[in-house]
C-alpha cells in the first residue's frame, strides 16, 4: 500500500520546478528589495508578491553579474538561494539531496537542499517534496496579571512542479493541535478564523486545525495565469494599504503581463461574508455564508530606470455569484460598478515609486474610495481617500546594512466600509489591511538587519491616532464618525465629517523578531510583540517557533 501512495503522488508531480511562484514569506523577497534599494536590480518593483520563479531566476542572475559590489552577507544569501534554486536558473541539482535516495541521519543535518524525494534530469523534467513540521510556544501577558500560555505543532507536506516549462503546481497541506490556552492564538487570524479551531463540540472547542494552500500556473516570458489558493500582498511599504500581510489566504484567479517598460496584474478572489447559523429538528445546525468577492487589477509602466508608476483598482462585491463584470481583467470596474446599480463597493488607486538616489527610494499612494469633485472641501462623508507616503533606506550598506522603512498612512471617514455591510473591505469580518481602521493616522518604522546568512533581526513600531464610534452599552452604534470598518454610513447618520472625530484614541505596537538557521531549512524564530490598544489595556505576546522543512 505503501508502495501505491508512493507511486501515485511520483506519477502526479512528474514535472519540473521552473514554472511556479516563491511564497509569500521567503526571505528572498525582502533580499531583493534590498537588491533594488542598493542599486543592482533596477526593473524589481514590489508592488506586488509572491513572485514567479521566472522572476526569481531572472532577478538572481542579475544579482550574481553585479555581485562585485555586494557586502559579505549578501554575497552569502545570494550563494544560498544560488544553490536552492539552481535547479530554475541552470538545470543543476548538484546541490540537492533527496532523503529516500540517501536514507542516512547525516543526511538530515547537511547544509545542501534537502527534499524528502526528488526526481530530476538536465532538460528540466523532475519531482520535488518536502515534509514540513513546525512546534511553537505562545504566551501571552496582561499588565492586569492575566497571563497564558500555549504549544502548538503542525506537520504536513508539500509538492511542486511544473511541465515543459510552462506548466505548473504547488500543493501544500497541514495539520496541527495546540495543548494549553488555546486562545493565546486567537489574536493570529489564521487561528482566529480557523473553522475546525472554532468549532464546538459537546460544549467544548476544538484544539485541532488544518490549512491548505496550493495553485496550477501557466506561464512563458511575458505573461502567467494561475489559480489557487494562498497569499497576495498587494501596495508599497511594510503596511500594506490594498491587501495585507494579515490577511487570510485567498482562493482566486489571477494573471500578470510584462512587456519592455509595460506590465499588467488581475486577480479575482473569493473572501467570506456575514455568517449565520440556524438549527433544523430533522437537519440539525445549518450554517449561511454570504458569498463575496475580491477583483483587483493595476497597469504598471517603469517610466525611467528607477521609476515605477502604477494605475488600478479593486473592488469588493456581494450576495451574488460571480460577476461576468469583475472576472473581465480590461473593464473598468468604477464604470461597471455604476451601471450595476452601485451595489459594490470599488477603490481607485494611483501610484509611484522612485529611486531617487543609491540606498534611497521614496513610495507614495493615493487611493479613493469615492469621490465627489463638486462637493470637495465640503467635508461630505462620501469623499473617501487614503493617503500612503514613505520612504526605504540603507543608510550604512557596508558598515551597518540595516533596511529601515518609514511610512505614513492617513485614511479619511469611511474608508473600506460601505454602506451594505458584507461589501466591507473584510475577509469573514477581518480586514484585508489590518489594523488599519478608517478615520486614522499611522506611522510606523521597520527595521531589517540581517546580520549574517544565518541570523536576522527586525523590529517594528506602528502609532496610530484614531477617531473612533460611539457604541452604547449594549454594544451598538449610537454615533457614526467613519471610524470602524464594519459601520458603513447609513441614512441618518451626519452628511458632514471631520478627521478624527468621534472618541480619539492612541494605540501603539512594538515587535522584535529573530530567525537563526543554524542548518539550511532549520529555523528557530522568536518574536516579542507589546501592545497598548486604544482602551489603554496593555499586553505582551511572545513566541517561540522551530520550524523545519525536508
Amino acid at each position: 500500500m505503501r508502495k501505491l501512495v508512493i507511486f501515485i503522488f511520483l506519477t502526479i508531480s512528474a514535472f519540473s520546478q521552473s514554472t511556479g511562484f516563491v511564497e509569500y514569506d521567503h526571505p528572498i523577497n525582502k533580499y531583493f528589495q534590498r537588491m533594488n534599494l542598493i542599486g543592482v536590480l533596477d526593473d524589481f518593483d514590489s508592488h506586488q508578491i509572491p513572485l514567479s520563479f521566472r522572476a526569481v531566476s531572472k532577478y538572481l542572475s542579475e544579482i550574481e553579474k553585479n555581485s562585485d559590489i555586494l557586502n559579505t552577507e549578501d554575497k552569502e544569501f545570494l550563494l544560498e538561494y544560488l544553490s536552492e534554486f539552481s535547479f530554475i536558473i541552470k538545470r543543476d541539482f548538484i546541490e540537492y539531496l533527496s532523503l529516500v535516495k540517501k536514507p542516512a541521519v547525516n543526511s538530515l543535518f547537511s547544509e545542501k537542499e534537502r527534499f524528502l524525494h526528488y526526481e530530476a534530469d538536465s532538460t528540466g523534467n523532475g519531482i520535488f517534496m518536502n515534509l514540513l513540521f513546525d512546534v511553537a510556544y505562545s504566551g501571552e501577558k496582561h499588565f492586569d496579571n492575566k497571563s497564558g500560555n500555549v504549544f502548538s505543532a503542525k506537520w504536513g507536506g508539500k509538492i511542486t512542479g511544473t511541465y515543459k516549462d510552462n506548466f505548473g503546481f504547488s500543493f501544500k497541506a497541514t495539520n496541527g493541535t495546540s495543548f494549553g490556552n488555546k486562545y493565546v492564538l486567537l489574536r493570529n487570524p489564521a487561528y482566529a478564523t480557523n473553522y475546525k479551531f472554532n468549532e464546538v463540540t459537546n460544549n467544548s472547542g476544538s484544539n485541532y486545525f488544518d490549512e491548505t494552500e496550493g495553485y496550477a500556473a501557466f506561464s512563458n516570458d511575458n505573461i502567467s495565469i494561475k489559480i489557487g489558493r494562498d497569499k497576495n500582498h498587494l501596495g508599497y511599504g511594510n503596511v500594506k494599504t490594498i491587501l495585507g500581510s494579515s490577511s487570510l489566504p485567498m482562493d482566486y484567479i489571477g494573471m500578470n503581463f510584462i512587456y519592455s517598460f509595460f506590465s499588467f496584474s488581475y486577480l479575482h478572489g473569493k473572501l467570506l461574508g456575514s455568517y449565520n447559523s440556524s438549527y433544523d429538528s430533522l437537519q440539525g445546525s445549518i450554517a449561511s455564508v454570504n458569498e463575496k468577492y475580491f477583483a483587483y487589477h493595476r497597469f504598471g509602466f517603469n517610466l525611467y530606470k528607477n521609476v515605477n508608476l502604477g494605475i488600478g483598482e479593486s473592488i469588493i462585491y456581494s450576495r451574488r455569484s460571480m460577476d461576468i463584470s469583475y472576472l473581465n481583467p480590461f473593464n473598468f470596474y468604477k464604470s461597471v460598478e455604476h451601471d450595476n446599480r452601485d451595489r459594490d463597493n470599488s477603490v481607485l488607486f494611483i501610484d509611484l515609486k522612485a529611486d531617487i538616489f543609491k540606498n534611497f527610494s521614496l513610495f507614495a499612494e493615493y487611493l479613493i474610495d469615492d469621490m465627489d469633485f463638486s462637493k470637495i472641501g465640503t467635508g461630505w462623508y462620501g469623499n473617501k481617500t487614503l493617503f500612503n507616503a514613505g520612504f526605504r533606506t540603507i543608510p550604512f550598506y557596508k558598515s551597518f546594512p540595516a533596511d529601515i522603512t518609514f511610512q505614513m498612512i492617513r485614511i479619511e471617514p469611511y474608508v473600506y466600509a460601505h454602506r451594505i455591510t458584507d461589501n466591507n473591505y473584510t475577509n469573514f469580518g477581518l480586514s484585508l489591511v489590518h489594523p488599519l481602521q478608517p478615520n486614522s493616522i499611522n506611522y510606523s518604522i521597520n527595521m531589517y538587519y540581517p546580520l549574517s546568512q544565518k541570523l536576522n533581526f527586525e523590529a517594528d513600531f506602528l502609532y496610530s491616532i484614531h477617531g473612533n464610534n460611539i457604541y452604547n452599552e449594549q454594544g451598538g452604534l449610537a454615533n457614526n464618525f467613519g471610524g470602524n470598518i464594519n459601520n458603513g454610513h447609513r441614512p441618518g447618520d451626519s452628511e458632514k465629517v471631520n478627521f478624527l472625530d468621534g472618541i480619539k484614541t492612541h494605540s501603539a505596537f512594538i515587535s522584535f523578531k529573530a530567525s537563526y538557521q543554524p542548518l539550511r531549512n532549520y529555523f528557530c524564530n522568536f518574536k516579542i510583540e507589546y501592545l497598548r490598544n486604544e482602551q489603554k489595556q496593555k499586553f505582551i505576546f511572545t513566541d517561540l517557533e522551530l520550524k523545519v522543512k525536508i
